[in-house]
């Protein structure tokens, strides 16, 4: 009994697929006899026929900087009103839709026009237009369509690209057919996913050229830049300061030079492995990294000079006289005080008493009258002078060598404080606010 009714199900199901194919098959040479795909549809009054334009992206696959090449794939989905694909479904087996082969009917045929290779019409031979009972006809071909697009790298590795695909309807001009946009801001799928970029928005709009239209799809996206940070920026910054430890290596070692010589050749060789990660573009412009590493090297280059000139001020002779100049920095820099320069003597003795001093026999007298008058050349100035000179301690060539050596850390710390800080400061801030 139960196999009996098993054969009976079978058997009608078996028809009833065999009645649809049937009326499929009718249908199908029904709509298409006598149908021309290279005439378009006839709009309202024999107008302009209405075509409503939505796009999907799937996924970013791919963005060459120096070769300017964008690569996504998506769906661009297109519909419109074909009079001539109706038909009254209790006629036909009560079909609501069906499918018919893209080179069979007449599409908007659009091209993309800033296509990376060849101008040809999206879609392919075989791809299904569905069509319904009331002549609504939606052609959805999907495909990885690459394009021409100029990065902007200033602020890399945290620059924001912004690249649009160019969509014509190609043949058409604004008299025969007109574009509207389902929804500004086309859908994202779910698999937008990208290991170096990631999709932020995209949109849509529409634009008249020489009385043709232009669908643009554009899609804003961001590089994943931390990566970079790991490889680029914190190598180019501890290497910067390591080199600065050549100061406080002792000039007695003699490693100074071949401390600094070496880690200018690091740094060098280092900075060549850095390059290749930057992007190898100048339009619009270099990007700002591309300057701040130059300017780490030339910055290591002139640790090298400074370090060759600590050398020579350590081991000057004593008997060649230091300038005022570097008298006062040693004194400014060394930070230790040394009596009887700028402060009281040790040997200051007490004002409130008063000692009765011979009359030296410099002093001559003269009289005139009564009143006996001295006349005395006081040499008072030139013993104070001559004091100062005995009080004044001496400043060494080795201690100007070590105060320049300070100068020279200071100095150097602070350059590549400000450069490294500015320089992030703009990559980040400015390269998130580029195409807010």
């Amino acid at each position: 009994m139960l196999s009996s009714c098993l054969t009976i199900f079978l058997i009608v199901t078996i028809r009833c697929d065999a009645s649809n194919s049937t009326h499929r098959s009718i249908l199908h040479d029904s709509l298409l006899h006598g149908y021309n795909d290279r005439v378009r549809p006839d709009g309202p009054g024999d107008g302009q026929i209405l075509v409503s334009v939505y796009f999907t992206l799937m996924s970013l696959k791919e963005f060459d900087v120096q070769m300017s090449r964008f690569s996504v794939s998506g769906f661009l989905t297109s519909s419109w009103s074909d009079e001539r694909l109706r038909w009254f479904p209790p006629d036909h087996g009560e079909i609501l839709s069906l499918q018919l082969p893209q080179d069979e009917v007449w599409t908007p045929g659009f091209v993309l026009w800033n296509s990376y290779s060849s101008l040809t019409k999206i879609g392919f031979r075989d791809a299904p237009v569905r069509v319904y009972s009331d002549g609504l006809a939606i052609w959805n071909p999907g495909q990885v369509f690459e394009t021409s697009c100029n990065a902007d790298v200033t602020y890399f590795p945290f620059d924001i690209q912004r690249c649009t695909l160019d969509f014509n309807p190609y043949g058409y001009n604004t008299d025969e057919l007109n574009i509207i946009i389902n929804d500004t801001h086309s859908s994202m799928g779910e698999s937008t996913l990208n290991t170096m970029w990631e999709v932020l928005s995209t949109s849509m709009y529409v634009t008249s050229v020489q009385n043709e239209l232009m669908v643009h799809v554009s899609v804003t996206f961001r590089r994943r830049g931390f990566i970079f940070v790991l490889l680029i920026i914190l190598p180019v910054v501890l290497m910067s300061l390591v080199n600065l430890a050549v100061f406080f290596i002792p000039v007695e070692e003699g490693n100074r030079i071949d401390f600094a010589t070496t880690m200018l050749l690091t740094i060098s060789v280092a900075m060549t492995v850095v390059g290749s990660y930057l992007p190898q573009s100048s339009l619009p412009q270099i990007s700002i990294m591309c300057y701040m590493v130059s300017i780490h090297v030339f910055i290591s280059m002139l640790v090298m000079v400074f370090t060759v000139k600590s050398v020579q001020i350590y081991h000057k002779s004593d008997a060649d006289e230091i300038s005022t100049l570097a008298k006062f920095w040693t004194k400014m820099m060394l930070s230790k005080r040394r009596e009887k320069v700028g402060f009281i003597p040790s040997n200051t003795t007490d004002i409130t008493k008063v000692q009765e001093l011979e009359k030296p026999n410099w002093i001559t007298t003269s009289s005139d009258g009564d009143r006996e008058r001295e006349v005395k050349y006081n040499h008072q100035d030139e013993n104070e002078d001559s004091s100062k000179k005995e009080d004044e301690p001496k400043i060494t060539w080795k201690e100007v060598g070590s105060t320049f050596d300070t100068f020279s850390f200071i100095v150097f710390i602070l350059m590549i404080g400000v450069l490294d800080f500015v320089t992030i400061s703009m990559v980040i801030l400015k390269g998130e606010t580029a195409y807010s």
